[in-house]
């Protein structure tokens, strides 16, 4: 999901394994960048991370930031402030909000993939459920509906 002010667009996307994701400006060249804060859910229990820029990377090109980087294990599922800054970062330039949903919808693909017609109408009926909450969370992602996001989200952890 890419979001944009009207210079810069910036675009995230997270690793299937969520142990590490991929940051890219889409949009004018940003110069002198700093920083990338990183706000993560508030359920998962981790302070502000921040990610200093290194010489050689350029976000044009793309930034991988790992989760061993940042001395977690992993990036929890849920909402995520992303804020690139200038200016030994006292400046945020932009900012982003993003949900992320790797260990959650690895686990409701592998169930799904487990689904048969001779299985009972219970079994059935929790996959078609875990299925159709990934889907909300992919229509509240799109539509930036943070609440709903959190909602299905939560919903969806308690089934798995």
């Amino acid at each position: 999901m890419a979001v944009s002010n009207s210079t810069y667009i910036i675009q995230v996307e997270e690793s299937i394994d969520a142990l590490s994701f991929t940051i890219r400006n889409l949009g004018h060249t940003i110069v002198g960048a700093y920083s990338v804060v990183i706000t993560p859910p508030y359920d998962s229990g981790l302070g502000t991370l921040i990610y200093l820029l290194q010489d050689n990377d350029v976000l044009e090109n793309g930034v991988k930031i790992d989760a061993s980087t940042l001395n977690i294990s992993h990036f929890p599922d849920g909402i995520y402030t992303i804020q690139i800054t200038v200016d030994g970062g006292s400046t945020v330039l932009t900012e982003n909000t993003e949900g992320f949903l790797a260990q959650t919808s690895s686990a409701v693909m592998k169930d799904a993939l487990n689904y048969r017609v001779g299985m009972d109408s219970h079994t059935k009926y929790l996959i078609l459920e875990k299925m159709r909450l990934l889907d909300n969370l992919t229509y509240a992602a799109e539509l930036g509906l943070l609440d709903a996001f959190n909602e299905n989200l939560a919903q969806l952890k308690k089934l798995i």
